[in-house]
């Protein structure tokens, strides 16, 4: 993105102000990048937290739910 952003020349025509917009304008989706590297980091770590906590619930929960009977066919043949 950086790169695309210094071919836009800034208001007075000036690459160098172009170059300066960019770095000004990506520094801040960096930013973004790593907090979203820290967010699925921090998801991941809440999910096995989770399942190793409420497991054995999970487990009650899971074996005690009944199976739909399958629906009968009809075979007009």
């Amino acid at each position: 993105l950086e790169g695309r952003l210094r071919n836009i020349p800034d208001t007075s025509g000036s690459m160098g102000g172009a170059r300066a917009r960019a770095r000004r304008v990506t520094r801040h989706l960096r930013r973004v990048a790593q907090a979203e590297k820290l967010i699925a980091k921090s998801s991941s770590a809440l999910y096995s937290a989770f399942e190793r906590e409420y497991e054995s619930e999970l487990m009650k929960i899971g074996t005690g739910r009944s199976q739909q009977k399958p629906t009968p066919r009809f075979n007009w043949r």
